[in-house]
C-alpha cells in the first residue's frame, strides 16, 4: 500500500471521505483542474532548471537576501521522477511501514548551511498573501501540511533539510495593470514557513487504523462535502416533516375530526407515513387505515 501526500492530507481533512474512497471506492465530489496554474508551474520549473544548469541563483534569492541556488545534486532523471505525481519522492513510515510519497516542484540549496530547502510554487490572485500562514481556512492549512510532508519525505531519504520552507508565489495582483491586452502581470513573492514534521507519524498511525477498521470514522470538522450533505439531509427531513404535518392536519380537519384529536394523532400518523412511504404525504393511500385509527382514537377520548 502506498499513500500519496494528497491522500494523507484528505485523511486529515476528513477521515470519513478518505475511508469511503479507500475502502469502498466512493469518490467525493471533485473540482476541475487549474490549467493556468499548471502552466505557471511548468514555466517556473523551466526557469529554475536553466539556472540549475548554470549553477546560478534566481533573482528572487538576491531580492530576499538568501544565499540559495537551485539544487543540482540530482541527475535529471531523478529530479524528473521526484516531480512526477505517480512516482515522487518515496519513503517508508517508521511507525506503520506504509509507503508514502509526494511530488515536489523543486529543491533549492541553502549554501550557508548546505541544507535542502523545501518549497512549493503557487499561482494565485490574492490581496492577502499572509493568509497562507495565518488563515483558519482549510486549504491554507493544507498548504502548511504540504511543505511539512515534503520535508519529512526528504528527511526519511537522508537529506539534510533546512528548518524553513518557502512558497514561491506568482500573484496576479499587479494594480499597475489596467487592461488585459492579452496578458496578465504576476508579482513574485517568497513566503516562509517554519516547518514541523513531528506530527506526521502519528497521523499515519491514525490513517492505518482507519483503513484497518470496519467502522466508519467521523467526518472532519473542515469537510465541506460532509457539511453540505448533512445540511441537505437535515433540511430535507425538516421540510418533509413539516409538509406531512400540514397536509395531514388539513385532510383530518376536512374529514371532520376535532382539533384536540388531530393534535394527539399527528405524531403517530406522521411516523406511519414515513415508514410506509418517504414520498407520499397524503392520507389517500392509507385512507381506510387512518379512518379506523382516528375513529378509535376519538372514541377513546
Amino acid at each position: 500500500m502506498a499513500i500519496s501526500r494528497s491522500k494523507w492530507d484528505s485523511f486529515i481533512k476528513c477521515p470519513l471521505c478518505f475511508y469511503l474512497l479507500e475502502k469502498h471506492q466512493i469518490k467525493p465530489p471533485g473540482t476541475p483542474g487549474h490549467p493556468i496554474n499548471s502552466r505557471v508551474d511548468s514555466l517556473l520549473k523551466e526557469e529554475f532548471d536553466e539556472l540549475r544548469a548554470k549553477g546560478e541563483p534566481h533573482p528572487i534569492f538576491k531580492e530576499y537576501n538568501l544565499n540559495f541556488v537551485p539544487y543540482n545534486g540530482l541527475d535529471p532523471e531523478t529530479l524528473k521522477k521526484y516531480r512526477f505525481n505517480r512516482s515522487g519522492v518515496r519513503a517508508k513510515s517508521k511507525k506503520t511501514g506504509i509507503e508514502i510519497f509526494g511530488a515536489l516542484d523543486d529543491l533549492w540549496l541553502n549554501k550557508d548551511t548546505d541544507e535542502i530547502v523545501v518549497l512549493d510554487y503557487k499561482a494565485t490572485s490574492n490581496k492577502k498573501l499572509e493568509d497562507y500562514t495565518s488563515s483558519d481556512k482549510h486549504y491554507h492549512k493544507s498548504y502548511l501540511r504540504q511543505l511539512d510532508f515534503y520535508a519529512y519525505l526528504l528527511k526519511l531519504n537522508d537529506f539534510k533539510v533546512h528548518d524553513t520552507g518557502y512558497w514561491l508565489i506568482c500573484n496576479a495582483q499587479d494594480e499597475s495593470q489596467k487592461t488585459f491586452n492579452k496578458k496578465v502581470n504576476f508579482k513574485t513573492t517568497l513566503l516562509s514557513y517554519k516547518l514541523n514534521t513531528d506530527y506526521i507519524e502519528d497521523t499515519l498511525v491514525d490513517l492505518k487504523a482507519c483503513l484497518d477498521s470496519e467502522k466508519m470514522p467521523n467526518s472532519g470538522s473542515d469537510c465541506d462535502n460532509c457539511r453540505w450533505y448533512n445540511e441537505k439531509i437535515n433540511l430535507k427531513k425538516n421540510y418533509n416533516d413539516e409538509n406531512i404535518k400540514e397536509s395531514l392536519k388539513k385532510e383530518l380537519e376536512a374529514m371532520g375530526f376535532e382539533k384536540e384529536t388531530i393534535k394527539i394523532a399527528l405524531p403517530y400518523l406522521i411516523e406511519i407515513i414515513k415508514k410506509r412511504s418517504n414520498i407520499s404525504i397524503s392520507l389517500k393511500s392509507h385512507l381506510k387505515e387512518f379512518e379506523e385509527f382516528m375513529k378509535k382514537l376519538q372514541n377513546e377520548n
